[in-house]
């Protein structure tokens, strides 16, 4: 049997953690180049996710990308929203194949976890990807983009739950522009398993 994801409470929980918390923060609506991606679930009901988030304004059908590993709730799925974008298999193997695509463009990603933090949460590693340099922009180091994150507030609350190593891998971007990148790798604190909890 599958869950209902339509229910008040996990409504009010995605107005509150997503649909706010971006308007909060960027605007009322996700810029139309820009994709929401999400562990859809069955999303065939009023109210489900897609639904409120259509119906919010967040986003257009087009933006969504729902990723189910079961073959019956994918169909049910895309039969319900036939313009969102459906993908069946592993949530973190869907979203690494369109990236090697050009096509992941997420202004949402939405990890509705299905575990408790005991069993693996709290092992988590967050890896942040940022343009150091172009062709036009001097290359700037490490130290430098924690130096500007570290003035943003929500990367100081971040920064509590995260510990940096204090390195940092830097390699040339894909494509024929001379882009340079940086891969910075944060691993969870004991405060991220308090949190969670």
């Amino acid at each position: 049997m599958n869950k209902d994801w339509s229910c008040e409470k996990k409504q009010q929980a995605r107005l509150s953690t997503i649909v706010e918390q971006y308007r909060y923060r960027y605007g009322h609506s996700v810029p139309k180049q820009m994709q929401y991606w999400s562990m859809a679930g069955l999303c065939d009901k009023p109210g489900c996710e897609i639904d409120q988030l259509l119906q919010s304004g967040l986003i257009t059908a087009g933006q969504f990308h729902g990723v189910e590993i079961k073959r019956d709730v994918h169909e049910r799925s895309a039969i319900a929203y036939p313009d969102a974008n459906w993908h069946r298999g592993d949530f973190y193997r869907v979203m690494s194949r369109a990236s090697g695509r050009g096509q992941f463009r997420p202004a949402i990603v939405n990890a509705d976890l299905i575990q408790m933090v005991e069993t693996g949460g709290q092992l988590m590693m967050f890896v942040a990807n940022f343009v150091l340099g172009t062709r036009h922009h001097k290359v700037q180091t490490g130290d430098h983009v924690l130096a500007e994150l570290n003035k943003q507030p929500n990367f100081q609350a971040f920064s509590e739950c995260w510990n940096f190593d204090d390195s940092y891998y830097e390699y040339a971007g894909t494509g024929k522009t001379k882009v340079t990148m940086g891969s910075f790798v944060f691993s969870s604190t004991d405060r991220v398993a308090r949190i969670a909890a």
